[in-house]
């Protein structure tokens, strides 16, 4: 593992990505600014450099590359250069590579580790950027070892309550051997539970990989959360465009059911009663709790 502690002149908010796994993440106050620690393991990215003939380039990647679109590198206005694709996060790159892979056997041309991350600059996902709109917290930090990934931080689909992340990779190494993924999530606890509508109560966490004809593949996943960060990380699953689904839940706290308030039943004994009767020139008293004259007798 290898760490490294960068003293930023500023607070930094939005996301990070790059080529680590298991990372561990430390935000503090400095100041106005903060000194953002990141310790984390490197990566093995396959990568490919190959040249094929114009006859063999597919007919989907030609109507991508030949659409009057410029590509690759060029001088930049103040002399430097401009890259014409966002890198190995472009849609279209991923597309490209997907499409080319069947051309060249699918496999790598070589296998380089790194250990590297940075700044997310623009990306468009409404439903999480409104929880990381601070511009005083780090929101989060995504990372593969996938050639070629959707840079952004994942996209939360509100049908299925997941967090989407793509990535796509040659599915042999250079070696033969078939390349085995990795993927980690390091989200800001405030931002997850802002993200889902959570309570501070613990969060569980289920990830699945499901590759492009809709098979899930079973991952050897870790979920836990520490120092106000949600750690999430899944290894060992094989490259076939696959989407990585993250879905996270929270048990629900048990309200308890009120009890039916007993009633008391209160037997009250009625006093008893006499009353005079009168006959004539007879009188007779007759007591009891609801008495009465016997025949032929008035009440006097």
């Amino acid at each position: 593992r290898f760490g490294m502690s960068v003293q930023l002149a500023q607070k930094v908010s939005g996301w990070f990505h790059g080529r680590i796994a298991l990372p561990q993440i430390e935000v503090a106050a400095n100041g106005k600014g903060q000194i953002v620690s990141i310790e984390a393991e490197p990566v093995k990215v396959s990568t490919l450099d190959f040249t094929i003939p114009n006859a063999q380039i597919p007919e989907s990647v030609r109507k991508v590359i030949f659409d009057g679109s410029d590509w690759g590198v060029m001088g930049g206005p103040n002399g430097g250069t401009q890259t014409m694709l966002n890198g190995l996060s472009d849609p279209q790159t991923m597309q490209i590579m997907n499409d080319m892979l069947p051309t060249i056997g699918d496999k790598a041309t070589k296998t380089t580790q790194y250990w590297s991350y940075k700044a997310l600059n623009t990306w468009q996902n409404p439903e999480i950027q409104k929880c990381t709109k601070s511009k005083d917290e780090l929101g989060g930090v995504v990372t593969t070892n996938a050639l070629t990934y959707s840079a952004g931080p994942p996209t939360y689909n509100k049908s299925t309550g997941s967090l989407e992340y793509k990535v796509a990779s040659p599915h042999f190494e250079a070696n033969g051997a078939v390349a085995t993924g990795t993927y980690d999530l390091a989200i800001n606890s405030v931002v997850a539970r802002c993200i889902y509508e959570f309570s501070s109560a613990p969060i569980q966490a289920e990830i699945s990989v499901t590759t492009s004809d809709g098979e899930k593949k079973v991952a050897t996943t870790i979920v836990n959360e520490k120092n106000g960060w949600l750690y999430l990380s899944a290894k060992g699953f094989t490259f076939s465009s696959p989407t990585i689904n993250v879905k996270l839940s929270q048990e629900k706290v048990a309200t308890p059911t009120p009890s039916a308030t007993p009633v008391a039943t209160v037997t009250v004994a009625k006093k008893s009663v006499t009353i005079t009767c009168v006959k004539g020139k007879t009188t007779k008293k007759v007591s009891g709790t609801s008495p009465k004259c016997p025949a032929g007798y008035k009440k006097k």
